[in-house]
């Protein structure tokens, strides 16, 4: 009981971590979904949500850069289940979406794309949220730019001075100073074409980084 207590206060203080990292303010009221309609949502599953997920609507389920900006998190009332499992979240294109089951406090997310069965993501959900966080911040439309023109060698040295936030499934995501720099790798590890986009906080961010690195416009 005493560890349950002690995993939940942890889940919490990621997601709230988190997003005040990404958003470079503290998290307000109006950000989240007040509980009494997370506990409607709940009383008409008939479950309680996994904490961390809980924790997401709570905190930030009114935010759309981490709600809306690139994959879709359902809202709050459209949660439902598909064979079982209880899907949260939709690809941007609705290519797949995925699910969990909701008999563990940290299930493992697992994706479905269309047909019967289930595949796992082999992540746990807490570490799923928290990537998609980032993930979301990093495709959000506003100041992003595509670095496609910088040397490999180059994009190394500008990540040896930024923390490593995400190494997932082949998506690599850096920050520093409210700035994301992400890209994917192939089965080589490799940068996919040489491709490397950076995501700022606000323009001002990313021309600071560009000229701190060194990184011409293009």
């Amino acid at each position: 009981m005493i560890d349950k207590i002690f995993e939940n206060i942890i889940m919490d203080y990621m997601i709230k971590e988190t997003a005040e990292k990404l958003l470079g303010r503290s998290l307000e009221k109006d950000d989240g979904i007040n509980i009494e309609k997370i506990e409607e949502v709940e009383f008409i599953l008939e479950n309680k949500l996994p904490q961390c997920l809980r924790d997401f609507y709570i905190y930030i389920g009114n935010i759309k850069l981490f709600t809306k900006s690139f994959e879709q998190f359902f809202d709050i009332d459209k949660l439902y289940f598909k064979n079982k499992k209880l899907v949260f979240m939709e690809e941007n294109q609705g290519v797949c979406i995925w699910g969990i089951n909701l008999f563990e406090n940290d299930p493992i997310v697992y994706q479905n794309t269309g047909d019967e069965d289930w595949y796992s993501e082999e992540i746990q959900l807490s570490e799923f949220i928290k990537i998609m966080m980032y993930y979301q911040c990093a495709n959000g439309d506003e100041n992003t730019e595509n670095m496609d023109t910088i040397e490999i060698k180059k994009i190394m040295e500008i990540c040896n001075g930024m923390e490593k936030i995400v190494d997932n499934n082949h998506l690599i995501i850096y920050w520093k100073n409210d700035v994301l720099l992400w890209y994917f790798t192939d089965e080589e590890n490799k940068i996919i074409n040489n491709s490397v986009i950076i995501n700022g906080l606000t323009e001002e961010k990313i021309n600071e980084f560009k000229k701190e690195n060194g990184i011409k416009n293009n």
